[in-house]
């Protein structure tokens, strides 16, 4: 083994010029890898941060409330505001005391609502010209009299959800004005808002009434963000795969240009094994060192995109900024992919060294 190294390390110092294409395309790869994961990685915790600080985590249609859980009742509906001529949809939230403090803190002006006031998204105030101590009409229609029923609120203040989706149209209500337009439901807020799925089946379980989940109830977004996160990883590794065969070229390279010396080492007993180890450790070598820089300058490039804070379209992304979000098992998972490829598109050049014959080689010399 000893040998093995040793004659790697002198063929990647006097091939060394033909080496640099390969390590900057691991460099460049690893580093892409990084970046992407990291943005991957945002925007989902950008998402689960975003929806689940105020959104329930689970949607229970039983009306009693399991003492093991964080629950609460909330009104959720849909209806129409209207402000002076203009005429918005909206969806509507009904909380009581036990769940405010999970509205409360995304009030940027005024105060949680009391009976006959509310609280409106900042986009839909934006949209409907509203500030506080305005007067808006929430509608509503009874299916049993087939009426139109209309209310009017005062607005106590404006509330930042950090998606457009919701400040464009959410409307807080104290609990006793939401049950004017539906019945309450019984909601839950978990420690964890991964683990909601399985929640909701357990209270399912429990209470014998349908639960939801918020990723279920929120499944339109969830999915656009999953379908965006798949089309940017299958980009990024076709990309990363081209460097493969930057390092396939430049080790068959050096295969080729070393005939004569591989076949003199197998003259002397080298075995075929050893050979084709031999031409698997340079191409890792030069991946090693391709991944340290790469993983250096991701870190660097990410570093820099969080405190530039990009723009992006937040009524199509959910969120202002580019969310950026490294982890270390995204840098551990780069540097292994990188890894992987540089031991695979060196097979084929290893085996072709492994099956260089003596006789032939060195028949002319």
């Amino acid at each position: 083994m000893r040998e093995t190294l040793f004659l790697a390390r002198r063929f990647i110092t006097r091939d060394k010029r033909h080496f640099i294409f390969p390590f900057l395309a691991i460099a460049v790869g690893t580093m892409g890898l990084l970046v992407i994961l990291s943005v991957i990685r945002g925007f989902d915790e950008s998402l689960l941060k975003t929806l689940t600080s105020f959104y329930p985590h689970v949607v229970s249609f039983s009306p009693s409330v399991l003492e093991s859980f964080d629950g609460g009742k909330m009104v959720l509906s849909e209806s129409v505001v209207m402000a002076g001529d203009t005429v918005k949809g909206c969806i509507l939230f009904g909380i009581d005391e036990k769940i405010q403090e999970r509205f409360s803190h995304m009030i940027v002006r005024g105060r949680m609502p009391l009976k006959g006031e509310c609280v409106v998204g900042k986009d839909l105030a934006s949209t409907l010209m509203l500030r506080e101590g305005d007067l808006i009409t929430v509608v509503t229609g009874d299916l049993s009299t087939r009426k139109i029923k209309s209310f009017r609120y005062t607005i106590s203040g404006i509330a930042d959800f950090g998606i457009y989706q919701y400040n464009s149209r959410v409307i807080i209500l104290n609990i006793s004005d939401a049950l004017n337009f539906a019945l309450p439901l019984t909601v839950y807020y978990l420690s964890d808002p991964r683990k909601a799925d399985e929640v909701a089946r357990y209270v399912e379980s429990k209470t014998g009434a349908r639960a939801l989940s918020w990723l279920e109830l929120n499944a339109t977004y969830a999915k656009a963000i999953k379908i965006d996160e798949l089309f940017a990883m299958i980009i990024t590794i076709f990309v990363v795969m081209l460097s493969g065969f930057g390092v396939s070229n430049s080790v068959l390279y050096s295969v080729m240009n070393r005939r004569k010396q591989i076949a003199i080492l197998m003259s002397m007993g080298m075995s075929a094994r050893q050979v084709r180890t031999i031409f698997i450790l340079i191409p890792l070598a030069v991946a090693f060192l391709g991944i340290l820089v790469g993983v250096a300058c991701g870190m660097v490039i990410t570093s820099m995109m969080k405190l530039i804070r990009i723009p992006i379209p937040s009524d199509v992304f959910l969120t202002e900024h580019l969310p950026v979000l490294v982890k270390f098992q995204d840098v551990l998972l780069s540097s292994l992919f990188m890894m992987g490829i540089a031991v695979v598109f060196s097979l084929l050049p290893s085996s072709l060294a492994s099956k260089v014959d003596p006789g032939e080689v060195l028949r002319s010399e």
